[in-house]
């Protein structure tokens, strides 16, 4: 089936409310899993959105330290989880936020030029972060005082409906707005804990029960408002066949408006979370290198949540160059995937000028027609192979899940992240191998189909006792054209007759888990080789 996308030069018009209704009327989006019309439709045409994961805590650190102090605080450190470190020490020591300080932060939050400042960037979405571990909410939810016992004098939900506020700021510019949560009440906050019940790895019923009902109260305030939710530890929630369950906490979050995009995060990678969800969460603190295997994640559309600073929302710098912000948009966008990337905000709410001048060119990159895949086809073409006539050299490859369903993130952090690219880079010192999983399938894209004879494979360190090559014309209908049992790591040839393909995929199999004979599999070169 195919899918019927609005050209990206086109998308400006998104902002004209009656443009947007006529292109809607004449697209007909199909779903890859069920051939339904999928919510995520405008993810996929607007490609990428702007998140801002401002919580009570991260407030309070940043109006605790001047800006000089600010700036030195979050200056790049090699690694963002030392970034981290430094709010986590400010999250320990700093008294929490009290109602009154919370709701002239909130109050305060200027929604109008934060609107008029995304729409110059080009983003198609915002994403809000409603609140976190804290118990501090920028909205007000009468259910959730009602299950707490707060009242008008204790109660940690904000007086302004900030959430409201802002949909209402980005509607004439047509961009929508998803609400950041998660899939379980506050932690930290004692009374929160004593009226939700505490819990371990998963929520008992009854707690979830009680969330459900605070999302579900949230979902009806909002209504259409809200376009989609994005539910942090999605990992919290039962697998049952009964709810309550990750199915019903999906259901309670479309109570508003069942139009309403959601997903659930499972963990970091492009994973699948809920079945009735509609996209991928798709956390990544390290996002270079990722591209998607297509649009779809089974009938989820694929899309990846990462931050452009040092850390979420903390930061007074950019971690990567426009360059490199560019590339890996148009990188997800160009291969049918959709993108969102956190930023911090001023005490006011709005954008820093670094950050808005990073946003300004992906948003400028995205608009204009597809030059950037152009321009690596003809780099493709053009590069030397290494050796000479191998066919896979420097071709986009990926990291997927097993059976291919999905991509993975690279093993590895920074500079030392194994990537798909360090498989078929014509060096044998670097090696490919993904991450969260521990059998995985690599996988290389010819750009154009070619009648291929051989293949010649190249493990590092860790290799693959069990593995299949299995080769492709178009990623639907695949041949098995070599498979190892009992292998020791050596170097695999494999000859052909002329076989067309364009994907070639390495699916490694065994060993399955850690203590085992061959560790696990890194590709150190994939070579492929037609007509002599």
């Amino acid at each position: 089936m195919s899918y019927p996308v609005m050209p990206r030069c086109l998308q400006t018009v998104r902002r004209s409310a009656a443009c947007c209704l006529l292109i809607a009327g004449l697209l007909t989006p199909c779903n890859a899993a069920d051939e339904s019309p999928s919510r995520a439709e405008w993810m996929h045409e607007a490609g990428w959105g702007v998140f801002n994961h401002s919580l009570a805590d991260l407030y309070a650190a940043r109006q605790a330290v001047t800006d000089v102090g600010y700036e030195k605080l979050t200056r790049p450190m090699g690694h963002p989880h030392a970034t981290m470190n430094t709010l986590a020490f400010f999250q320990k020591t700093l008294p929490p936020l009290g109602r009154d300080e919370w709701n002239t932060i909130v109050d305060q939050f200027d929604v109008d030029t934060l609107a008029r400042q995304l729409d110059e960037v080009g983003a198609g979405w915002f994403m809000i972060a409603i609140g976190q571990l804290s118990g501090h909410y920028c909205a007000p939810n009468a259910e959730f005082d009602r299950i707490v016992g707060f009242d008008a004098d204790t109660t940690l939900c904000s007086r302004r409906d900030l959430v409201a506020d802002m949909a209402r700021a980005l509607k004439p510019y047509g961009i929508r707005l998803l609400v950041y949560s998660p899939a379980h009440p506050a932690r930290r906050n004692q009374r929160i804990n004593e009226a939700f019940g505490t819990y371990g790895q998963f929520q008992p019923p009854e707690t979830q029960r009680k969330w459900e009902r605070a999302i579900s109260a949230w979902s009806r305030q909002w209504g259409d408002l809200v376009d989609g939710w994005w539910f942090d530890g999605g990992y919290h929630v039962a697998v049952r066949e009964e709810a309550p369950n990750k199915e019903s906490m999906v259901a309670a979050a479309r109570a508003g408006n069942p139009d309403a995009v959601i997903c659930l995060n499972p963990a970091l990678g492009v994973l699948p979370g809920a079945a009735n969800e509609d996209y991928t969460a798709g956390e990544m603190d390290f996002p270079l290198g990722v591209e998607p295997g297509g649009r779809w994640v089974g009938h989820r559309q694929w899309h990846m949540l990462s931050y452009l600073g040092e850390w979420w929302s903390w930061s007074a710098h950019p971690r990567f160059s426009d360059e490199q912000a560019v590339a890996m948009t148009r990188g997800i966008v160009d291969a049918g995937g959709a993108v969102t990337w956190d930023v911090p905000l001023t005490v006011r709410g709005t954008l820093t000028e670094p950050f808005m001048r990073q946003l300004s060119a992906i948003g400028r990159a995205v608009d204009q027609p597809n030059t950037t895949a152009k321009a690596s086809s003809q780099l493709w073409k053009t590069r030397e192979p290494v050796p000479a006539g191998n066919l896979a050299t420097w071709k986009p490859a990926r990291l997927l899940s097993l059976d291919g369903a999905y991509t993975l993130p690279a093993s590895g952090d920074g500079a030392e992240a194994r990537l798909a690219k360090y498989g078929n880079d014509g060096d044998p010192e670097t090696v490919a191998q993904a991450g969260m999983q521990w059998p995985w399938t690599y996988e290389v894209d010819l750009v154009e189909t070619e009648e291929i004879r051989r293949i010649l494979l190249q493990f590092g360190p860790g290799y693959a006792t069990h593995f299949d090559i299995v080769v492709s014309p178009d990623r639907q209908h695949w041949q098995v054209v070599h498979t190892e049992q009992d292998h020791d790591g050596q170097p695999v040839e494999v000859s052909l007759d002329p076989t067309p393909t364009r994907y070639i995929r390495i699916v490694g199999k065994k060993p399955d888990g850690p203590g085992k004979e061959g560790e696990q599999m890194m590709v150190a070169e994939l070579q492929v080789y037609g007509s002599p």
